[in-house]
């Protein structure tokens, strides 16, 4: 379901990453070799899957993304190199390269820094393989996938560290602000426009100005600073 004011799972995106009949190009990189092994088994049993690459460091995601340019990568943070700086590093260079974190960290430190990075889903290691493929899935065909449980987590952190998630959308004129809400809704550009009577195309330039005013990098990031603000609203009893 996708992400609402109440954080839901999943934020969807426009574009569709994938062409119908062709399988998922998909990359997994982990220092664990047993990790490796189960996960390329898991997707090995899938029909729409096709592993390109594994690796087992920062440095090897960055050469698997610009060698082989795989639809999605499972990408391990924690493993020798910087993998927060090699989720940005792809994300920069090789924009249609989506990234999934998996990790055992699932704290709000590792979370954020993970979307900053430009990752378009975070996972704790101990999910189901079923979430996981389905999870892959829904990101190579144009999703960013937030579980419940971290999306509360990033919300929580904001209201204690008061980071700008927590700042009141002043700078947002009002149509900004309902074009924000609809993505919070998880509604993609199209629908927010229908609703709205907009143009598809107006309703992206609305959100290019939204995550410029806001300072923030991805839907995911904007989409959580629109549910802390009516978190903010309802007041510490929801109402």
């Amino acid at each position: 379901m996708p992400i609402k004011s109440n954080l839901g799972m999943k934020v969807r995106s426009d574009p569709a990453t994938m062409s119908e009949g062709k399988p998922i190009r998909l990359a997994i990189v982990d220092d664990h070799p047993m990790m490796c092994s189960g996960l390329t088994a898991t997707f090995e049993a899938e029909d729409d899957f096709e592993i390109v690459g594994v690796g087992g460091s920062a440095e090897t995601a960055v050469e698997i993304a610009r060698s082989h340019l795989p639809d999605v990568m499972l990408v391990d943070i924690t493993m020798p190199g910087d993998g927060l700086q090699a989720v940005e590093r792809i994300s920069c260079q090789f924009p249609a390269v989506k990234v999934i974190v998996l990790t055992m960290h699932a704290d709000a430190h590792y979370i954020r820094k993970a979307f900053i990075a430009g990752a378009s889903g975070f996972l704790n290691k101990g999910i189901s393989s079923t979430e996981l493929v389905s999870t892959a899935r829904s990101i190579a065909h144009g999703e960013f996938c937030v579980p419940p449980t971290v999306a509360a987590g990033l919300v929580s952190a904001s209201r204690n560290t008061g980071d700008e998630a927590t700042a009141p959308l002043v700078d947002l004129n009002e149509r900004e602000v309902e074009i924000l809400m609809g993505l919070s809704a998880g509604k993609t550009n199209k629908e927010i426009a229908l609703s709205l009577g907009l143009a598809e195309k107006t309703i992206k330039n609305y959100l290019t100005n939204v995550l410029r005013k806001l300072n923030v990098r991805s839907r995911v990031e904007a989409a959580l600073i629109a549910a802390r603000r009516l978190d903010l609203e309802r007041g510490p009893s929801g109402s």
